[in-house]
């Protein structure tokens, strides 16, 4: 035969790594997760029931579309998490939000439930009503709520 070599390659592999810039990604992760907080909490500051009932079904369905968008936009993975959705904890956080604006629905519904269903005349037993007295711990709720009268910030 020839003069060169009698192999040959059939098969040529080569590697490209990418490194992924994403300065805003957790920006676009906390911004979302830390308005839906406020929300929730918002929630317990209202004087109305059925208005901290709505303003929380609204928190849970802008939570459903902010998790679709979050899912939607995750690059395909191997079944597992991405890395970098893995270092800014985004499923876990945003899984507790979500969890703890269902508690805060669950607590707002059963007080509007025991509001309607008790009588208006109920009156707590003294030993109930002078604990915080006992224990010094001050007046536990002091401030009503938030209140949308416009009187009240009228300088």
């Amino acid at each position: 035969m020839g003069a060169g070599p009698e192999w040959y390659w059939s098969l040529l592999e080569f590697g490209v790594k990418l490194k992924r810039h994403a300065p805003y990604f957790g920006l676009t992760i906390f911004m979302p997760t830390i308005i839906t907080c406020l929300l929730t909490l918002c929630s317990f500051w209202i004087d109305t029931p059925a208005m901290a009932i709505a303003l929380l079904i609204f928190n849970v369905l802008l939570q459903g579309l902010f998790g679709w968008d979050l899912i939607r936009e995750l690059p395909p993975g191997s079944g597992s998490v991405p890395k970098i959705a893995k270092r800014y904890f985004s499923v876990s956080l945003y899984g507790f939000n979500l969890s703890m604006t269902t508690i805060a629905f669950m607590i707002n519904v059963l007080a509007q439930f025991f509001e309607s269903v008790l009588p208006g005349d109920l009156e707590l037993p003294e030993k109930v009503t002078t604990l915080p007295e006992k224990l010094r711990l001050g007046q536990l709720f002091q401030v009503k709520g938030l209140s949308f009268d416009p009187q009240m910030y009228v300088f």
